[in-house]
C-alpha cells in the first residue's frame, strides 16, 4: 500500500506525502526505482534524504560488482554530487567520493565511473 500512496504523492507533486509516506517504507520493500523516484520528488524540499536514499542504493549496486551496475551507481552518484554542490557542499561530496574510492579501490571499473564524475576521461587513449 505504501509504494501506491508513493506513486499518487509524486504524481501530485506533492515532496513532503513523498517523504512521510516513503520514511515508512522498510529500506529492502520494492525495486529500486521506486527509491529513486521518491528521492528525485523530494530532492528540493529534503536534499539530506534524498542524498541519504541516493547512496544507499549507489552502495548497494557497487557491491553488486559488475560493469553495468558500477554505471548504475554512478548515476545515483551523479544525482548525489548535483545535490551536494546546489547545497554548497563540495568538500562534503568529495570527502564521500575519496571514502568510495579508498573503500573500493580494487574495483578499477568503479574508479573509472568515479573518475568520470570530475569531469576525467573514462578511457585513457
Amino acid at each position: 500500500m505504501l509504494s501506491a500512496l508513493i506513486g499518487i504523492a509524486i504524481q501530485e507533486e506533492q515532496p513532503e506525502d513523498v517523504s512521510r509516506w516513503h520514511a515508512l517504507l522498510p529500506e529492502t520493500y520494492g525495486n529500486d526505482s521506486l527509491h529513486d523516484d521518491a528521492a528525485e520528488a523530494m530532492h528540493r524540499s529534503f536534499p539530506e534524504r534524498s542524498v541519504k536514499i541516493w547512496k544507499r542504493l549507489a552502495e548497494n549496486s557497487i557491491a553488486r560488482t559488475t560493469k553495468s551496475v558500477y554505471m548504475e551507481a554512478g548515476v545515483y552518484l551523479r544525482k548525489i554530487q548535483k545535490v551536494m554542490h546546489a547545497r554548497g557542499a563540495q568538500t562534503e561530496w568529495l570527502h564521500y567520493a575519496e571514502v568510495l574510492r579508498g573503500q573500493h579501490f580494487r574495483k578499477k571499473r568503479f574508479l573509472e565511473v568515479l573518475d568520470s564524475m570530475d569531469g576525467k576521461p573514462l578511457l585513457r587513449i
